[in-house]
């Protein structure tokens, strides 16, 4: 069963990974199309272009895969659902005024294209609402963070986290949820995962919601708030026991070998076909 550890099972590691990769038939391209992007351009003001390696668990687990094949990244742009599931809780729990902080790490990227212009406009705009209803001279409810951060600078935030809020509209795995869990060595921290992420399959020891449903979200925050270090600790090492067991080797070589049984179907499928047409 997903999300289940095999005591049987051999661990997926760098050496593993790389055998299923020296495996694969890569006669065809291979072509991952992500919602994120594998690196970064900073412009320095003398207009040169500095690339730096994206702080994310998708790519640390992905690019070994596209390097070793060649493979191309495509990549594609509810920030805004956050923060109103914020704006509610303070709304339904006033003693968490002044008290509880919401920090979003924004990246920025591809800011030259009009849709993603528009979209943090409207991101700062629901920002400086929100920070002006319930924010003072000394408090601001968010925090939102529009700079590039590395991967330990991210490990740190997770680290001092007590609630991880992961509340994407759709994804097909999101690992920010596992480096968050990878991070808490602690055994302490909540995590509240949207009901569209893949990691939801397995995760299931988080807070799942729907990130949609404002007042849902906003009482599973106040939830996650209140939960005693003693239901943390106890959700927290089943999750990292799955993590274990579930990861990002694992993940890139069983996508190969979907991929290789893939393959070996459509070139049986077409040798039949073939075969067919000569019979006929």
């Amino acid at each position: 069963m997903l999300g289940q550890r095999d005591p049987n099972s051999r661990p997926w590691t760098v050496e593993r990974l790389q055998t299923c990769l020296d495996a694969f038939d890569g006669s065809g391209p291979i072509v991952v199309l992500a919602n994120r992007e594998p690196v970064r351009h900073d412009r320095a003001a003398d207009g040169s272009v500095a690339v730096r390696r994206s702080a994310s668990g998708l790519v640390t687990a992905l690019e070994p895969l596209v390097q070793a094949c060649s493979g191309i990244w495509v990549a594609h742009g509810g920030i805004d659902e956050k923060f109103l599931a914020v704006e509610r809780l303070l709304d339904l729990h006033a003693e968490f005024r002044e008290r509880f902080v919401f920090v979003q790490i924004a990246e920025p990227s591809r800011n030259s294209l009009a849709a993603d212009q528009a979209c943090r406009a409207r991101l700062v705009e629901t920002t400086d609402r929100i920070n002006l209803r319930f924010g003072t001279d000394r408090y601001r409810p968010l925090v939102l963070l529009e700079a590039h951060y590395e991967p330990a600078d991210v490990y740190r935030f997770l680290r001092a986290a007590d609630v991880c809020y992961v509340g994407s509209l759709h994804d097909g795995m999101n690992l920010v949820a596992k480096e968050f869990i990878a991070a808490r060595d602690d055994n302490r921290g909540v995590l509240v995962l949207s009901r569209f992420t893949g990691a939801v399959r397995e995760l299931t020891n988080a807070l799942i919601v729907n990130p949609y449903a404002t007042d849902d979200s906003a009482r599973t925050l106040a939830r996650a708030l209140n939960m005693t270090q003693e239901e943390q600790a106890r959700r927290m090492r089943a999750m990292r026991a799955v993590v274990a067991e579930f990861n990002a080797y694992r993940w890139v070589g069983e996508m190969l070998a979907d991929a290789a049984r893939l393959r070996a179907d459509r070139d049986l499928h077409q040798t039949n076909w073939q075969a067919d047409v000569l019979h006929a």
